[in-house]
């Protein structure tokens, strides 16, 4: 939709330029998974565990059915921290969403790493399935006969036992573009000015910014654009999204 058609859009977007005090931004439990279960799910377990202690005083499989289709999630929640009693309900709450965790953890499923490794994980099992078979054509296509020295060898022209040790090696092998994944394409950047507005210099001035680093990641230096090294020739080449090490 073009921005200009939409009126509702378009007001919003001034509202918030001029006064953003006056916006809140929700945004649903989705987000977090699958660091932190999802509502059903979480909701299943608390179903289970009230069950388990002969507190249930509904059908277990008809609440599953209710949550499987979405139906009723306030009203089961409600009814089960009303019999388990508030300690155990915020203990089972803690359980599921109080906890921190390291970058990574977080799946991130454009990461240049994990791109590779469903390409490899499919890969092999294509291969596998070559290897296992009696086709002497399906046999001859599964062989490896790449073997340039200007360029690696696509993914796809590797054989079975390469491509295992490839994806053993894979957090490694992309560490670097990965952090620049997360920490330059995908992070928010923030730039900091002191203007002065008096007619002396400023002097020994300082900016100082406290951040509450619990599950919040922050780096402390600027990552470089990753280039591809040739360890046969020695060389670098700019980076390609095709690129395969």
């Amino acid at each position: 939709m073009n921005f200009q058609e939409s009126h509702n859009l378009k007001d919003f977007s001034e509202l918030y330029q001029e006064n953003p005090e006056r916006v809140i931004f929700f945004v649903g439990a989705g987000l977090s998974m699958p660091l932190f279960p999802s509502w059903s799910t979480f909701l299943k377990e608390l179903v289970e565990r009230t069950d388990a202690k002969g507190k249930l005083n509904f059908d277990k499989t008809e609440l599953l059915v209710k949550i499987d289709n979405g139906l009723s999630f306030l009203e089961i929640a409600d009814h089960c921290a009303d019999a388990i009693g508030k300690n155990e309900y915020r203990e089972i709450i803690e359980k599921n969403f109080d906890k921190e965790f390291d970058i990574e953890d977080i799946p991130f499923k454009d990461k240049p790493s994990e791109k590779a490794r469903l390409e490899i994980t499919k890969l092999i099992k294509e291969k596998e399935i070559v290897e296992n078979s009696n086709d002497k054509n399906l046999l001859f296509k599964g062989l490896n006969f790449n073997h340039s020295y200007i360029v690696p060898t696509p993914y796809e022209k590797r054989n079975l036992e390469t491509l295992k040790e490839n994806l053993e090696q894979l957090d490694k092998t992309y560490e670097d573009d990965d952090e620049y994944f997360i920490y330059e394409e995908s992070a928010n950047k923030f730039n900091f000015k002191i203007f002065n507005h008096s007619e002396k210099y400023i002097e020994d001035a300082s900016i100082e910014l406290k951040i509450d680093k619990k599950n919040i990641f922050v780096c402390n230096k600027i990552i470089s654009k990753p280039v591809k090294y040739n360890h046969f020739l020695d060389l670098h080449s700019s980076p390609t999204n095709s690129f395969s090490y």
